[in-house]
């Protein structure tokens, strides 16, 4: 009888310390795949276990593809290793420094990113050109300080300054009108 509550009280203690290691911080041992509607990876787990086709969760309209070596954060339901989620990850190799107090940045691991300043900025980092595509036609090109307009631009009233043809000519405007083509 006593025998029997003894194991009752130890199998209620083993239940509890399982339930204590259901979040883990282990490692994404291979780039996130994304050729099913939710993410997967393999993870190498905190004993150095491998587990394969581990689905990550994200935010409902957010989603990121993590790289192999990525820290994760896992779930696991019941306390058991065989059915982990990844509930979060991050990746000190890549994430940005530097931010203050209220600001955000999407970056990547080319170090490109869209930072929203406290000081009420923008600041798109990009390698190359900047490109802004719509509905797959590229409209709007950033390359060296000059902007391209593929298509019509349409100054709106009180429009001033000036830009170039394609045909090299320098087109001057002022309040919205055209004062000069040179």
């Amino acid at each position: 009888m006593i025998s029997d509550i003894i194991t009752l009280k130890e199998n209620s203690i083993k239940h509890e310390q399982a339930r204590i290691h259901m979040v883990k911080k282990e490692s994404l041992s291979m780039d996130t795949q994304t050729d099913t509607s939710v993410s997967y990876s393999q993870i190498r787990g905190v004993g150095n276990g491998t587990y394969n086709y581990v689905p990550i969760v994200s935010n409902y309209g957010f989603t990121s593809v993590p790289l192999s070596g990525a820290d994760a954060i896992t779930l696991n339901p019941y306390g058991r290793d065989d059915n982990k989620l990844v509930i979060g990850t991050h990746d000190a190799r890549y994430h940005p420094i530097g931010l203050s107090a209220g600001e955000t940045q999407i970056y990547d691991d080319a170090k490109q990113s869209v930072y929203l300043t406290s000081g009420n900025d923008i600041n798109i980092t990009s390698n190359q050109s900047l490109n802004i595509i719509v509905n797959g036609n590229k409209v709007v090109s950033v390359r060296g300080g000059s902007v391209y307009v593929n298509g019509n631009l349409i100054p709106s009233n009180g429009w001033s300054g000036s830009f170039s043809t394609p045909l090299g000519q320098t087109v001057r405007v002022d309040s919205g009108i055209i004062t000069d083509v040179s």
